[in-house]
């Protein structure tokens, strides 16, 4: 059995990522009736399931291996990752500095973009949307984080792509009657 200070030596264990395929995935529709909305995620996304948060949130990865991995892991292929929430209109605040203010499926949205995020890999961006529907706050928080070790060039290329992602899952937003 290892020491306190041998174990503090041991390598930390990371998944094998698969290489990912050059054709686009397709997408799926997700929603909630309860909760009024639907859009589309691409089908190869992993969702992490939260059972009995009181609110709607919904989670997803674009590697289906990132879930409950350290930092310290390599993602060669880049990540993604999808955090979306629905909050009670009353007493729902967010910080609105930096934001812009802007339309979305017929709502009136605010977009704001973290950069440098001290507890994140270099080079990940963070997109927070706020969306207000007639009954509830609808949030998507998309984490992009480059492929580890990628150059400028593949790291500006994984960004266009992450930003095509949101887009498309943006543009196919609802909310349902």
């Amino acid at each position: 059995m290892p020491t306190p200070a041998e174990r503090l030596t041991l390598p930390v264990l990371c998944p094998e990522h698969p290489t990912p395929s050059p054709q686009p995935a397709p997408w799926i529709s997700i929603g909630n009736a309860s909760w009024h909305y639907t859009f589309e995620v691409p089908t190869t996304w992993q969702e992490i399931p939260f059972p009995l948060h009181p609110l709607e949130t919904r989670i997803f990865y674009s590697d289906r291996n990132a879930y409950g991995q350290p930092e310290e892991c390599a993602f060669p292929n880049g990540l993604m990752k999808l955090e979306f929430a629905t909050n009670p209109k009353s007493g729902f605040e967010f910080d609105r500095e930096g934001a812009t203010e802007t339309t979305l499926a017929e709502l009136p949205a605010w977009i704001k973009v973290t950069e440098n995020e001290a507890t994140l890999p270099a080079g990940s961006i963070i997109t927070h949307v706020f969306l207000e529907g007639p009954r509830f706050w609808y949030t998507f928080d998309l984490t992009c984080t480059p492929p580890t070790g990628a150059d400028e060039a593949v790291q500006s290329a994984y960004q266009v792509a992450c930003r095509e992602t949101l887009d498309h899952i943006l543009a196919s937003f609802q909310i349902l009657p």
